[in-house]
């Protein structure tokens, strides 16, 4: 069993991010380095297997594969004989968050804690730092894996936003998922009023 006593338990991984934001600084430079796919994380050819295998994070993103996601490539990849995996927010069978939100914002990038930085066109960054996730397969035990987000949604991180659960993924964001699969899985269940439960995805932005 894997557990984090606050965020980020993963299966495989508990958080997979590009390299550095260092490169950005260079509005030209930063961007053709992460075109050329040297800031960006590869996850290839992993199986992670156990007989009833548990998966829990004390505060946010728990998954069976990755608990959190942002800027790579994952391919040819197993989770087997999960039973469980829970966190108050963002649990996910095989990803608990993907995608560009803790890089990209709105107002700028936080480049390693330096604080924002102005660049134009976030969007077309945005897109060059794609999640892509491709030929993935996640099974549960025999009795059905569970799938718990326990939040009230009201903790530090999450705020007022209501809690998020996912057979496959809890909360996808800028992602690309193809080839993907979800077998043996038992419940799904988000707890607050207003929460976001799905069978493959939770919620996608």
């Amino acid at each position: 069993s894997v557990s984090a006593s606050n965020d980020n338990a993963g299966g495989i991984a508990g958080f997979l991010n590009v390299a550095s934001g260092v490169g950005v600084l260079n509005d030209t430079l930063g961007l053709d380095l992460i075109k050329k796919n040297s800031m960006s994380f590869v996850l290839s050819s992993v199986a992670a297997s156990g007989e009833g295998f548990t998966v829990s994070a004390g505060n946010e993103r728990a998954a069976g594969g990755v608990a959190l996601a942002t800027g790579g490539r994952i391919s040819d990849v197993s989770v087997s004989r999960a039973s469980l995996v829970s966190a108050k927010n963002y649990a996910g069978g095989f990803l608990g968050v993907s995608g560009t939100g803790s890089v990209v914002g709105s107002d700028g990038l936080d480049l390693l804690g330096l604080g924002l930085v102005k660049v134009e066109g976030l969007l077309s960054l945005g897109s060059v730092m794609q999640t892509t996730v491709n030929t993935v397969t996640v099974s549960g035990v025999d009795a059905g894996m569970k799938v718990t987000a326990t939040g009230d949604g009201t903790s530090t991180d999450a705020g007022e936003k209501p809690v998020t659960a996912g057979g496959f993924v809890a909360l996808g964001s800028a992602s690309s998922v193809s080839d993907a699969h979800v077998t043996y899985l038992g419940t799904v269940q988000a707890s607050n009023e207003g929460g976001y439960a799905g069978g493959f995805v939770g919620e996608s932005t």
